[in-house]
């Protein structure tokens, strides 16, 4: 359990760090962590909160959760040894949704079912892309050893245990 909460401490830290690489755990951590958050939240402004202010604390809280997250992609791409220009189809599809969130809080939900009529085709360009990118996050190991982008983050997160592991197998000998 610790190891989430360090991992989505290590997002946090380097909200606006877009250099280095990023392993999947930690990915996988930050969006399991923020989704709970998300489903805390929301439950507890929509029983504590008129259903205007819930819906807008929702909208606040799904979009600061993103900020983060940009420059997790872009170091994620780089632990692969991709550019970190790969995240912005996931951009396009977080900022779709943004505006098409917005428009229904301000404009209700017949503005943003014309708009989201209009937007179909564009959603069928860019729906493969981000699947593909997105499972690609979650699943694929990044490259072994150091690329263009810096050192490998499993080797530079084992380091420690393996140095301690000797250490600890002579004492108890």
């Amino acid at each position: 359990m610790k190891a989430y909460f360090r991992h989505v401490g290590q997002t946090l830290a380097r909200t606006i760090d877009f250099s280095g690489r990023s392993r999947r755990g930690e990915v996988i951590d930050y969006i399991v962590i923020s989704a709970a958050v998300l489903i805390i939240v929301n439950g507890l402004a929509g029983e504590l909160a008129p259903a205007t202010v819930s819906r807008w604390t929702a909208f606040a809280v799904q979009y600061l959760i993103l900020i983060p997250a940009a420059a997790l992609m872009v170091r994620r791409f780089h632990d692969f040894g991709w550019s970190g220009r790969w995240s912005f189809v996931l951009l396009a599809v977080a900022v779709r949704n943004l505006v098409l969130d917005l428009l229904a809080l301000i404009g209700g939900w017949d503005a943003r079912r014309v708009v989201e009529g209009l937007l179909a085709y564009v959603d069928w360009l860019l729906f493969l892309p981000f699947l593909f990118l997105y499972l690609l996050l979650l699943v694929a190991p990044g490259k072994k050893g150091p690329n263009r982008y810096g050192p490998n983050p499993r080797e530079n997160a084992d380091a420690p245990a393996r140095e301690a592991a000797p250490a600890q197998t002579g004492a108890g000998s």
